[in-house]
């Protein structure tokens, strides 16, 4: 078995890719979750003691964690020859990429029925061989379309990845250098197919809106185009610079690359996200997909033991969901818990807190962990006030530190 945690305060669904190993002449694998329920899942790559799989984590509850079995089985795979294409679709979005060009060229929402790319398509500012495209990946629960070029010495691998329930785009930009190569400047040009006359910029602490005009805007993660019919937000996985001119946005990555172990060469990673959807974007929601970006679930295989656990629960509860646990861990002593909390959407906001099992005393502190003030228990729970954006920590000494109670 395997565990998946959530390790944010609002329920999730959302992808986990694990490494499983299988038996010989073994060849594929069925899931099943702590309900027993079989989940789909898909295999994304085989190697030589194991496999790679893809399943969708449903509606894990906020700070949880659910136990995942697996049972190797050997299946006869159908011999099909699906013919080539350009096109990534699902429910919501439809993809195209046309030969020729160097980069996506339409991007249609389908449920609005409405144009999200304009003009050529994408474009990138690099000087390079003829770009190439390959289907890598049709499965029932994602697409992957690969670009592949080659300019100065440097390989640049895109992958354009859509999940079968999501209205959004994820493109990851590749880029592998000789030793002791740099890689200048890249950017990707991104035409928009509306006139927006709207922009929200997310800062490091608050989201706020913008005039719109020709210039460069940092975000920290998330920034969203709108007008009355539909918006086009942006997420990356780190702060991120735009420049916005001639109706198009033009994503800049100043490339620092990684040396590999070997000192071979170096390698870069960056993902960004493309999400439609109608009206203006719900700035609540767009930070609460920015920090699923940023926090994927966390898996952990485990061995069968009698253990006092059930196989799914959930650790914490907080309301409501504007509000995150940034930090979950024990005290300077080693006795007490230290949690912290920040609030998202820049609101006052009542908070409730409801805890696994009773503690015999809760205080809150200051960022050094020295208490301040001693906080009413109700039942399992405590409550308190955040301030737009207020950071607060607190120890919770589930046992009398003393040894008397």
């Amino acid at each position: 078995p395997f565990v998946v945690f959530n390790m944010l305060n609002w329920a999730r669904t959302a992808p986990v890719e694990v490494i499983l190993a299988v038996d010989r002449g073994m060849n594929s694998v069925k899931i099943y979750d702590a309900h027993g329920e079989q989940i789909q899942m898909q295999i994304i790559d085989r190697q030589p003691d194991g496999l790679k799989v893809l399943f969708m984590a449903e509606k894990l509850p906020a700070f949880s964690y659910q136990t995942y079995w697996i049972e190797p089985v050997k299946e006869t795979a159908p011999v099909s020859r699906q013919p080539k294409k350009l096109v990534l679709e699902n429910h919501y979005l439809r993809a195209e990429f046309k030969p020729g060009t160097n980069g996506l060229g339409v991007l249609h929402n389908k449920i609005t029925d409405q144009d999200l790319i304009g003009g050529d398509g994408i474009r990138w500012n690099v000087s390079a061989t003829e770009h190439q495209f390959e289907l890598v990946e049709d499965g029932p629960l994602r697409q992957v379309m690969r670009e592949q070029f080659a300019a100065a010495g440097n390989y640049f691998g895109v992958y354009y990845t859509l999940y079968a329930h999501s209205a959004q785009l994820k493109i990851s930009l590749i880029i592998e250098t000789e030793a002791d190569k740099s890689i200048a400047p890249v950017n990707v040009s991104i035409p928009l197919a509306f006139r927006p006359d709207n922009l929200i910029v997310d800062r490091p602490f608050g989201a706020s809106k913008k005039a719109l005009r020709e210039t460069n805007y940092f975000a920290n993660k998330w920034l969203s185009f709108s007008d009355k019919s539909r918006h086009m937000t942006f997420y990356s996985n780190y702060g991120q610079t735009y420049q916005w001119q001639h109706n198009a946005v033009t994503v800049k990555y100043q490339p620092q690359p990684y040396q590999t172990q070997t000192g071979s060469g170096g390698f870069f990673q960056s993902d960004l996200i493309l999400e439609a959807g109608p009206g203006e974007v719900n700035v609540l929601e767009s930070l609460q997909t920015a920090e699923n970006l940023s926090n994927p679930l966390i898996f952990v295989n485990v061995e069968m033991t009698t253990g006092k656990l059930p196989p799914a629960s959930q650790l914490l509860k907080i309301e409501p969901d504007n509000v995150k646990i940034m930090a979950l861990k024990l005290a300077e002593d080693k006795r007490s818990w230290i949690v912290r909390v920040r609030e998202l959407s820049g609101e006052k906001t009542p908070v409730t807190f409801q805890l696994p099992r009773p503690a015999y005393r809760v205080y809150a502190c200051n960022a050094m962990e020295e208490k301040q003030e001693h906080l009413a228990l109700y039942g399992y729970n405590i409550r308190f006030s955040l301030e737009p954006h207020q950071i607060k920590t607190f120890q919770i000494d589930f046992e009398n530190p003393s040894g008397r109670y």
